[in-house]
């Protein structure tokens, strides 16, 4: 930054191997790095400082669209007839941890082109955000935020409407107070200011399981319908689908992609002679992965979901959506059982406790067939207690680096994933499933705690050493 003085103010990060970002930070700024550097003052000028400061703050912002109804209320959609826009502009600095750096502690160097350089050194700890647990709020809505903003889109077309401003930003901010030497105490001070954009990636954890019930109509987990022979006729059965929460994608420093799957669980109930239908089934599935990102003109209390939309016009939904692959599962194995059991997908939990999946399918290119219905006196057993069933797996593999869960006052991201569920051989209406996904990025167990390196300005310019974040202010 340049003032009237002719005097230029910058901030220099300096790249620090011991506790600085590591090979797998992504190209961010992570807890526990050292954040630290020097501000740099260039002037022709003789100059005595009064105040030497640092913040890095967190700020996040909104910029929502609506529409002012006669009764003075804002709603979100304009009905028939015409109502006044408005736009609401709301920011929460959710984070500002400032450094007075004593006025001794500033350095000069005088340059051949007669330029004086004062310069003063600063160092941050980043905090994870945890570190004040309020017990009002689900630990995703504590960590801090990712640096985000509407640029960070999936769609390569926003369609109609523009993206909503939505932002999330780290920042640098260096202010100095100074003047003339020999100026006395009398003189006002003069001041110069400097800011610099930090990304910034959290660590997350894998959180409990979606409680879906607590998110009425938001998604779909099971569904029920008929199969028939012909198009006009001829019912062999019913099938049941089931489907659950998958494991997260997580990302971690070892690998920058990840993946994870989606398991499907197929049962159909039909008399013996349709049962060599179940021959010539197959099924078709298309996925995808919804983005929603959720963001509001006040501060959200906790997790938000759908119904809110329709609740309050301060809380708006952006939607994207990601195609995956589209799978086709052939020649499927189907299992026969005596009775009724459950043969619907794992619980969430058993599956982190044993992420050894087993599948009973066979993906399209195989050409491996087990009819267990193959013996002729199992299906004269089979009764309308009877059941048939398969289990598929769908990857669940994005191209593109999907940022975290989070949750946060004024912005909140959350991922579905989304199935269309085909089924081929028969006739059969098409069906689909939503169901809960998270997107954590781990942080290694064998990360080494951030030490000091030869430049680091040492502990007493350290503002959140071990992760203990100092007191901030929240607005």
């Amino acid at each position: 930054m340049v003032d009237g003085s002719h005097l230029v103010v910058g901030i220099e990060i300096l790249e620090c191997e011991a506790c600085g970002p590591s090979d797998g930070s992504f190209g961010c700024t992570r807890p526990g790095n050292s954040l630290e550097g020097r501000v740099h003052v260039s002037t022709t000028l003789i100059l005595e400082f009064t105040t030497l400061e640092v913040s890095f703050k967190g700020l996040q912002s909104t910029l929502v669209r609506g529409y002012r109804a006669p009764n003075n209320e804002i709603i979100a959609y304009p009905p028939p007839y015409h109502y006044p826009p408005v736009i609401t502009k709301t920011t929460d600095l959710f984070l500002d941890v400032k450094y007075q750096a004593p006025c001794h502690s500033i350095d000069i160097d005088d340059e051949a082109d007669g330029l004086r350089v004062y310069s003063f050194p600063f160092a941050f700890v980043l905090p994870r955000g945890t570190e004040y647990p309020d017990q009002e709020k689900p630990l995703v809505c504590q960590i801090l935020p990712p640096s985000f903003n509407t640029g960070q889109s999936y769609s390569s077309q926003w369609g109609p409407t523009s993206p909503p401003l939505l932002s999330v930003t780290y920042m640098l901010h260096a202010i100095v107070r100074y003047r003339a030497e020999h100026a006395g105490d009398r003189a006002e001070p003069r001041s110069a200011e400097v800011t610099r954009i930090i990304d910034f990636l959290p660590y997350s954890d894998v959180q409990p399981p979606t409680p879906t019930d607590s998110f009425p109509d938001e998604f779909v987990l099971s569904a029920t319908t008929p199969i028939w022979k012909y198009s006009l006729g001829g019912r062999l059965g019913f099938l049941e689908i089931f489907t659950r929460e998958p494991l997260p994608l997580a990302y971690s420093s070892y690998s920058p992609t990840t993946s994870t799957e989606c398991t499907l669980s197929v049962i159909a109930h039909s008399a013996a002679p349709a049962i060599q239908q179940l021959r010539a089934l197959s099924l078709e599935i298309q996925a995808a992965i919804r983005v929603k990102t959720f963001f509001s003109t006040e501060p959200m209390v906790c997790l938000p979901k759908q119904t809110f939309l329709t609740q309050t016009a301060c809380i708006r939904l952006h939607d994207e959506v990601i195609d995956l692959s589209r799978e086709r599962y052939t020649q499927l194995e189907w299992e026969y059982s005596s009775g009724l059991r459950n043969v619907k997908p794992p619980a969430y939990e058993d599956i982190i406790r044993n992420h050894s999946f087993s599948t009973t399918s066979t993906s399209s290119g195989s050409s491996v067939l087990r009819f267990w219905a193959s013996d002729s006196s199992v299906l004269s057993d089979n009764d309308g207690g009877s059941a048939w069933s398969v289990t598929v797996r769908i990857p669940i593999k994005p191209q593109a680096k999907l940022l975290p869960t989070f949750c946060s006052s004024l912005i909140a991201r959350s991922y579905s994933v989304v199935l269309r569920v085909k089924v081929t051989g028969v006739h059969a209406k098409k069906i689909d499933f939503e169901v809960p996904l998270q997107v954590v990025y781990l942080q290694s167990p064998h990360m080494a705690a951030a030490t000091e390196s030869g430049h680091c300005a040492g502990p007493a310019a350290l503002l959140a050493q071990q992760d203990v974040l100092p007191a901030y202010g929240i607005q």
